[in-house]
Formats: C-alpha cells, structure tokens, sequence
C-alpha cells in the first residue's frame, strides 16, 4: 500500500498530455467520491497508488494507448489556432459538435470535446471548402 501525493498522480497525466485538463483537485474529489484509501497529512492528499488505479481501471486492462487530448471548445478553438494557418470561429466547432461526428462530455455546464476528432473534422471541413 504505497501511498503518493496527487501531485505525482498529476505529473504522470502531464507526461502524457501536456495539456491536460486533469488537476489535482480532480483527483482528490475522484478519490472522495470512490471512497479509496488515503490520507491528509499537513494539507496534502496521500492516496493509495494500488486502490487508485483500480478505481481508474476496474477491467485491468493492460495496453496502453495514448491518451485523447480533452479540450474545452474554447481552448480547442485557441489550440487550432495556434497551430494552423486557417483561422476558425467558434461557431465551426458548434456546428461540427452538434452533428455527433465528435465525442462530447458533459462535466456541469462545461462540454469537454475530444481534440483529435475535431482536428480531423476540422481538416476535412477545410479540405472540402479549398481554404486548408
């Protein structure tokens, strides 16, 4: 039972998206929530490694796959134009959200989208209109 802090659980999401959208706070309301083993020692979280990731992966699945970029629209609007010639509005996001070519997730009042499948989409849109 090898407890670690959720600063460490939070890198290790780091390294695999740089700009994920997982926080510590995230992870100690995960915990909460699932009733897993851990401590508060001095204001900081110590959670039990092993009862965490079962939580986080209940089958034991063991191949690994990349993780999906989870963007706000917002921050994928920002993304796509940081790193692409054609500029986009947020109204081409909406649009390609609402047609259902996308995976959305609702988080309170906050939609999180999958970036991977928007940027394809996005591409596609563009490829088809000559402006990519």
């Amino acid at each position: 039972m090898k407890k670690v802090s959720t600063g460490i659980i939070y890198r290790l999401f780091k390294d695999g998206d740089k700009d994920t959208i997982i926080r510590k706070t995230n992870i100690r309301t995960f915990c909460q929530q699932k009733s897993l083993d851990y401590i508060i020692s001095q204001g900081k979280m110590l959670v039990d490694m092993k009862s965490f990731l079962n939580a986080l992966n209940p089958k034991h699945i063991k191949t690994s796959k990349p993780f999906p970029r989870l963007r706000t629209k917002i921050s994928a609007q920002h993304e796509w134009n940081a790193h692409h010639r054609t500029k986009i509005k947020h109204h081409i996001i909406d649009c390609i959200c609402n047609s259902g070519k996308v995976n959305i997730y609702k988080h309170g009042r906050t939609n999180i989208i999958n970036y991977d499948q928007l940027e394809k989409e996005l591409t596609n849109i563009l490829k088809g209109r000559d402006q990519y």
